[in-house]
């Protein structure tokens, strides 16, 4: 059976839209409120016809049920002249006092006529959901930065049309690709490496990353740290720009300042003492990709001597003269906010342009994303039993309900009744107080936090269950309300701390002195107990650790301090790991 043309439905009260869509757009099969089923540009009863296309809210709906809400994008026009008895109003739009009352402020009338696509817009998405739709207008007097409507049109789809209907057809022509394709990567929740989401703001970042990745433009990653930055370069972007290429990652919040240029840009032999001749990341990346984290720890003297590379697409290693020629997709990522770092001079603005400012992706953080977090919970937990360790774990579990380890799977489930769970699978119940505790929690680890909280509940009920042995009949293991409130407790870094004194007081540390082969390596050894203790009552906020060690703004010191918490070769991730 033939796959059916994309079905689209018009929305507008007059016949402009329809008469181009028709003329031009036909690829397309139009939802309408007609029996027939031939085209209508093919129909003798076009002309006159009232059934093309939806002309108020009442029809939209009318339309949607009888295709029972099957429709692949939605044309919207904007401004509407209906008489009031067709009209619809939502509150907060422009113009939605109009319908208030029996005499209404012909002002509020005409914006409600004027903005009526917009009340209808709100009304399909609390209605069908996210079925995607393109917003129309010839009117260049819409103000779409109005805050009232600002809010709904942060992940819609719009276009302006304009006198010349063939290249207006182009034109929404694209955005209804576009829409269709959001559409399609909204129903797909994951792509087996991270997990998306349903939203759509998810689905429209989505959609920019895979345009921006084809390109040879850089591309700027915002995000809090955790929200997975560095696995959607690797897993996401890397595949899409240069496939079976190189993928070559640093963290620059990692490496002494000192060390920074010869890591990136390679060093000649006998460039300084012990340098050996030998290739920086841009050579060893080039042909593939380079993602560089944490980009506002470069120095200005750097961030120049970037600059330069971006613009020249050449390298010169420390000691030389001679450029060499790289080719790189530049994927790169920071916490910071740059464009205020750009205001207070420790970023330089033309670098910030030429990172490509216009292709920046802000990840949002866990605690925007509280839709999700059911569908992460479960993409996560698939993760958990994918290594060795874990798996034996479970095919230990699964043996006394007679699954053979070579078969067992685990599956997640937040219901409080498990009628029937899938064969040869451990069922994991994730419900009531527990699934509460973690809704409740804002998680500023992001994602990161959240996979490390739910893999330890979930071994520790395993674990738990494995020495109360079979009980029932039915492999199910529920994950302990009691378990989860501790673990994300000691997984918080951002808990108030007992132990912290005010900025302004000075800290009072007992360190451990021992002997050791120089004065130095003794001061050393005394630094990084005071560091690794300081760090731990400042809960692991390296811009709080400033505020007690060095003088002048904390913003700007914590990246000094965070060098030098490196230098002493201490570890947020084994410090994580020894003290939760």
């Amino acid at each position: 059976m033939a796959e059916r043309p994309p079905r689209v439905l018009l929305i507008d009260d007059s016949e402009g839209y329809v008469r181009m869509a028709h003329k031009f757009l036909r690829r397309y099969e139009y939802a309408t409120n007609c029996e027939l089923t031939n085209p209508c540009w093919q129909c003798d009863y076009r002309r006159g016809c009232r059934l093309k296309q939806a002309r108020d809210w009442t029809q939209t709906t009318e339309i949607l049920r009888r295709y029972g809400g099957e429709v692949d994008a939605i044309l919207l026009d904007v401004h509407f002249d209906l008489p009031i008895e067709q009209l619809v109003a939502e509150p907060g739009l422009p113009g939605a006092t109009a319908l208030d009352t029996d005499d209404p402020d012909p002002v509020e009338l005409e914006n409600l006529r004027r903005y009526q696509g917009f009340h209808i817009l709100r009304r399909l998405r609390k209605r069908f959901g996210q079925v995607p739709v393109v917003l129309m207008t010839s009117n260049t007097s819409i103000a779409f930065n109005e805050p009232e409507i600002e809010a709904d049109l942060a992940n819609e789809e719009y276009t302006q049309l304009f006198e010349d209907e063939e290249i207006s057809a182009q034109s929404l022509a694209a955005k209804i690709e576009r829409a269709r394709r959001m559409g399609q990567q909204q129903s797909t929740s994951e792509d087996g490496t991270f997990f998306w989401g349903t939203s759509r703001a998810m689905a429209r970042i989505r959609r920019w990353l895979e345009v921006f990745a084809r390109g040879d433009q850089p591309i700027l990653l915002l995000g809090e740290t955790g929200t997975g930055k560095s696995f959607i370069a690797e897993q996401f972007i890397h595949p899409l720009a240069r496939p079976e290429k190189i993928f070559c990652a640093i963290d620059l919040a990692t490496i002494p300042e000192n060390l920074v240029a010869a890591e990136l840009f390679g060093t000649s032999k006998g460039a300084f003492s012990g340098a050996v001749g030998r290739p920086g990341r841009f050579e060893y990346a080039s042909g593939g990709t380079l993602f560089l984290d944490e980009i506002g720890n470069l120095s200005l003297e750097l961030q120049k001597r970037l600059l330069g590379v971006l613009q020249d697409r050449r390298v010169t290693r420390l000691g030389e003269n001679k450029p060499r020629p790289v080719d790189v997709k530049l994927v790169v990522a920071t916490n910071e906010d740059l464009e205020e770092r750009v205001r207070d001079g420790s970023f330089r603005a033309d670098l910030y342009q030429r990172l490509n400012p216009a292709a920046k992706v802000r990840l949002p953080p866990l605690r925007e994303r509280k839709e999700d977090l059911r569908g992460m919970c479960s993409f996560l937990s698939r993760r958990v039993f994918t290594s060795e360790g874990n798996r034996k774990l479970l095919a230990e579990f699964g043996t006394m309900f007679n699954i053979a380890p070579s078969r067992v799977g685990a599956s997640l489930t937040f219901s409080q009744k498990i009628r029937a769970a899938p064969a040869d699978t451990v069922t994991f119940q994730l419900a009531g107080l527990a699934l509460d505790c973690l809704g409740q929690h804002d998680f500023p680890g992001n994602t990161r936090q959240l996979e490390m909280v739910l893999s330890n509940a979930l071994l520790f009920s395993l674990t738990d269950a494995l020495a109360a042995g079979r009980v029932g009949d039915r492999p199910v293991v529920a994950i302990d309300a009691q378990v989860l409130r501790e673990l994300i407790a000691a997984s918080d870094l951002t808990r108030p701390e007992q132990n912290a004194e005010p900025a302004s007081e000075a800290q009072r540390l007992i360190v451990e002195l021992d002997p050791a082969d120089t004065l130095n390596n003794a001061s050393r050894n005394v630094e990084k107990q005071y560091f690794e203790e300081l760090y731990l009552r400042c809960g692991g906020d390296f811009e709080r650790m400033a505020r007690h060690l060095l003088s002048g703004p904390a913003s700007k010191n914590a990246r000094k301090v965070q060098l030098r918490f490196n230098n002493l070769g201490l570890s947020v991730r084994d410090l994580r790991d020894r003290f939760g």
